[in-house]
């Protein structure tokens, strides 16, 4: 979001648009830079076929004070279902 030092916050939302054209969410994230050790902030990297099935899963990455993951994430309608989450690298 727009904002510096204690009013920055990052969002990551992922969502599906429904037949009325309301967004159904299927992942949230919220974060600040005084919580990122315990809720790091998510970076989408891109949609990718990890199980070769024709279907996007979601690669992101997940961003620590000082620590950095990897997690893949499967949505179907409004429904997210993690996959892989790496290991912590400092």
């Amino acid at each position: 979001t727009a904002g510096l030092g204690d009013s920055l916050l990052y969002v990551t939302l992922v969502a599906q648009v429904d037949m009325q054209g309301k967004p159904q969410f299927a992942l949230t994230s919220v974060t600040d830079a005084a919580h990122l050790d315990r809720t790091p902030r998510m970076r989408f990297i891109d949609a990718v076929d990890a199980e070769a099935s024709n279907r996007a899963s979601l690669l992101f990455e997940l961003r620590g004070q000082h620590q950095r993951q990897f997690t893949l994430y499967r949505v179907i309608g409004a429904r997210a279902t993690q996959l892989l989450v790496t290991a912590a690298t400092e």
